[in-house]
């Protein structure tokens, strides 16, 4: 079950002709983790299974959105004497380390039960797909952004870009533009500046040419003031471009022509 914004909220299936409710995706300003409540809907009440600790999954992750651990709501307490509990660690259910593009470092991942199903840049894994010599999947080979289904182990997606006629210049396999670092990929779109200021649910994204590779970018705005005259509007525009293309995060140096 998704959201209006394509978010997952849930999962059902209906293993044994019955309605079992596998899992509930926990949300704040953004995913903060999973419950797995893994009920019979039709014998089962779910606020008892809320009420149990080590059902809830919670994500530890960086300033890409990638997932390095995951902890539950179960505390292990610790005692130095064996009587006194001196302090509590979390149960740490999952752990791992990313190159580059996203796959994982070899030799530097742990798994408690189950690998955590989101990843690299937060996006959902598809451990099914790509298997090993044994036939087992390979955890975070391959990944959905939306858009477009992407691989990490080469750091492309496997169809093209969907803009790819209005940007030339880029390879329209290309994960992020080739910048895995100060940015990720906007859902197999585009490229998302982690740096841009004010980023809210919503916003408009926009993917600019630099000054290499073009030395015009053409805007097309409507706006109702009365009190102002085209060349009052366009005087301003030219001074200060940002103020009236408020939800853009292009970095303009003005005067503009």
């Amino acid at each position: 079950m998704r959201g209006a914004q394509g978010n997952t909220l849930a999962i059902y299936d209906n293993k044994d002709n019955a309605t079992n409710w596998r899992e509930q995706d926990l949300y704040g300003s953004s995913r903060l983790g999973t419950w797995t409540p893994n009920m019979n809907l039709s014998t089962n009440n779910a606020q008892t299974i809320w009420d149990t600790i080590g059902h809830k999954t919670y994500e530890l992750g960086n300033h890409l959105g990638n997932v390095l651990a995951t902890i539950t709501d179960k505390r292990i307490p610790y005692s130095a004497d064996g009587t006194t509990i001196a302090y509590y660690d979390p149960e740490t259910t999952t752990a791992q380390d990313y190159f580059a593009f996203g796959f994982h470092v070899p030799m530097r991942g742990y798994v408690l039960n189950n690998p955590y199903r989101y990843g690299f840049n937060g996006k959902e894994n598809d451990n099914e797909v790509k298997v090993d010599f044994d036939g087992k999947g390979i955890p975070g080979a391959q990944q959905d952004y939306g858009m477009r289904i992407y691989d990490p182990r080469v750091g492309r997606f496997l169809s093209t870009d969907p803009l790819e006629k209005e940007y030339p210049w880029n390879t329209p396999y290309a994960f992020a533009e080739n910048r895995p670092i100060d940015g990720t990929d906007l859902d197999g779109n585009e490229w998302q500046n982690i740096n841009a200021s004010n980023k809210k649910p919503g916003e408009l994204f926009m993917k600019l040419p630099n000054k290499e590779t073009a030395q015009r970018q053409q805007y097309s705005i409507s706006i109702q003031d009365s009190k102002k005259t085209y060349a009052s509007l366009s005087s301003d525009f030219k001074k200060s471009p940002e103020k009236l293309l408020s939800n853009s995060k292009a970095k303009f140096h003005s005067p503009v022509d």
